[in-house]
């Protein structure tokens, strides 16, 4: 599955840096891609992933999610 994140807020690399390392702790496994000049982060992964619990780990940190999509 791939999952697309809109991020408002990704300023620098310290921010990717800090996003990728709050998906990792809720998409095990998974392969992820922060990216401050797209301001989206693309997490591929095996199962299903749960976009309440990821937006509100991410929006804790002090971003803004701005859409969520999943493809199969």
């Amino acid at each position: 599955m791939k999952t697309i994140i809109e991020i408002e807020g990704i300023c620098c690399k310290g921010c990717v840096k800090n996003i990728a390392q709050v998906i990792k702790t809720i998409c095990y496994g998974a392969r992820i891609k922060v990216c401050q000049k797209t301001n989206n982060a693309v997490i591929n992964s095996k199962t299903e992933i749960d976009a309440n619990k990821l937006t509100r780990a991410i929006e804790d940190e002090g971003f803004l999610i701005k859409s969520i999509v999943t493809t199969n």
